[in-house]
């Protein structure tokens, strides 16, 4: 199906769902397009989103001073081809006294500032589009169906609403996860650490469960503390491994992990792949890495954050090459056959992420106290979570039940869209409008991130973009990436409105 010929009197509508980071990177690159282009229709923009449509989306609407920004601020901006530009951003705002955040880490703000970045731009691109002539419409309402019309595709709404549009475009980080049906109605069981009167449900000499070890578990055990929480927080996670941690960054040049190693090879191999990191890292520390030493996790978590942190006070070159990987891991990815990436997803891929969404120095030290005082505690293999005399308990393999009157899921959204109970993880999963990859993510064009139907063409006109689309990509949540992959998606919009008016 491809979106109708259009005439500049007619309107053509464009549907963004979701309005967080993703959505208003499409929206910023879409304006910028339309403006290099010099189109001219009449253009409608309408954003649809559950929640508010101010452009912070989840990660950045959160207002706790302690939840930093995670990646150097010198790669986050969201102007395709300016990484740079946040940081230049929130230097001339701490230049000119706007921001007032005593002692500030440049590298890491508060995520609070991100967050103003983002709907800054918003709102400034906003302005760009009524100078343009283009009408954007904000509608908070949760999407329930992408479906096809003779001419474009539909959104329809839990609000009952069913509009026409002749471009849409997925927008989303991921999907609601299924929640054990036995806890999810329970009033201390929180479903996101982002809640914003979370701590408010928690008396603050609680103990208090999470589960999840990652960056969002972080983000928890940050906003308890700051809370002034004196309770005890137990982590469980099927590896019970905490993210490494980030040092001071500097853009490292790579030698080995290049446009032409992967464009040079029709395939690569797991041993191609471990060679050039090691080659990599080789070049930056002048050793070999031990993998089996980075797969290793008979440590204890304190042990691990200690000798992390201490070797943060000096630079970690290789792990400046790593961040400098950003626009060519899911070039590597796409080349690895089936086999490889199957063994990467089942074994190496969460040991990648606790080194790639490393959390900041600051964060560690403060989690390294909350150990040392044995108010911390990490536990990996959990079997079962119940809930019985007004107590959660979770088993572990070992036997042990760990139990708190309070639990908080702070595994984030599921990229797999089969494990969702969405309305509109269901509608995708059966609409003919798209099909699913082996591990549960969105199908879609890696050119112009336009889906693939069932059929195994492409849905014109219909785009998804970000952490839907796993497994097609291997990493969807970094924001060099969905800039890059929002980029596209205008370019690509752009391009057919320019043919069809010819």
């Amino acid at each position: 199906m491809s979106p109708n010929n259009m005439s500049k009197e007619k309107t053509l509508k464009i549907g963004i769902i979701g309005s967080g980071f993703t959505g208003v990177s499409c929206f910023v690159n879409i304006i910028d397009a339309f403006l290099s282009k010099d189109i001219l229709n009449k253009i409608e923009i309408t954003f649809f989103d559950k929640g508010s449509v101010n452009g912070r989306g989840l990660a950045y609407s959160t207002r706790c001073a302690a939840h930093l920004l995670n990646t150097p601020s010198g790669t986050v901006g969201i102007l395709c081809n300016k990484k740079d530009h946040f940081k230049q951003w929130l230097l001339s705002k701490l230049k000119e006294g706007i921001l007032n955040y005593p002692d500030i880490d440049h590298q890491h703000p508060p995520r609070e500032i991100y967050g103003q970045y983002i709907e800054e731009m918003f709102e400034l691109y906003l302005q760009k589009a009524v100078l343009m002539g283009i009408n954007v419409n904000k509608k908070k309402e949760e999407v329930t169906e992408i479906g096809s019309a003779d001419l474009g595709y539909t959104i329809s709404t839990a609000q009952s609403n069913k509009l026409h549009f002749d471009y849409i475009i997925l927008a989303v980080g991921g999907f609601d996860s299924e929640k054990p049906a036995l806890l999810r109605h329970l009033k201390d069981f929180i479903i996101s650490p982002y809640d914003e009167d979370f701590n408010n449900k928690i008396d603050k000499v609680d103990d208090v469960l999470i589960i999840g070890t990652r960056l969002s578990c972080v983000d928890a055990i940050l906003a308890l503390e700051e809370n002034g929480h004196k309770g005890k927080v137990m982590c469980v996670s099927e590896s019970g491994l905490l993210p490494r941690v980030i040092g001071e960054y500097n853009a490292k040049e790579r030698l080995f992990i290049t446009d032409e190693f992967i464009e040079s090879s029709e395939t690569i191999s797991l041993s191609d792949l471990f060679n050039a990191i090691g080659s990599e890292y080789f070049l930056q520390e002048g050793v070999r890495p031990d993998f089996k030493d980075v797969f290793k996790t008979s440590f204890s978590p304190q042990k691990t954050l200690r000798y992390e942190i201490v070797k943060t006070k000096k630079k970690r070159f290789w792990q400046d090459s790593l961040y400098n990987t950003n626009h060519v891991l899911n070039k590597v990815w796409h080349k690895l056959d089936i086999k490889s990436k199957n063994k990467i997803i089942q074994k190496y891929l969460k040991f990648f992420l606790i080194y790639r969404a490393a959390m900041p120095r600051r964060s560690a030290c403060k989690l390294l106290k909350l150990f040392e005082e044995g108010r911390l505690s990490l536990h990996k293999k959990p079997v079962s979570i119940s809930f019985h005399e007004g107590l959660f308990e979770i088993s572990l393999s070992n036997r042990t039940i760990l139990k708190a009157k309070h639990i908080i899921d702070a595994t984030g959204l599921s990229y797999c869209i089969c494990s969702s109970n969405s309305d509109l993880a269901k509608n995708i999963t059966n609409s003919e409008l798209f099909s699913l990859n082996q591990w549960g993510g969105i199908s879609v064009s890696t050119e112009t991130y336009q889906s693939v139907n069932k059929g195994g063409g492409f849905s014109n006109g219909l785009f998804v973009v970000g952490g839907a689309v796993f497994g097609t990509d291997l990493v969807t949540n970094l924001i060099e990436y969905i800039v890059e992959c929002t980029s596209k998606v205008a370019q690509t919009i752009a391009k057919n409105i320019k043919e069809e008016a010819l």
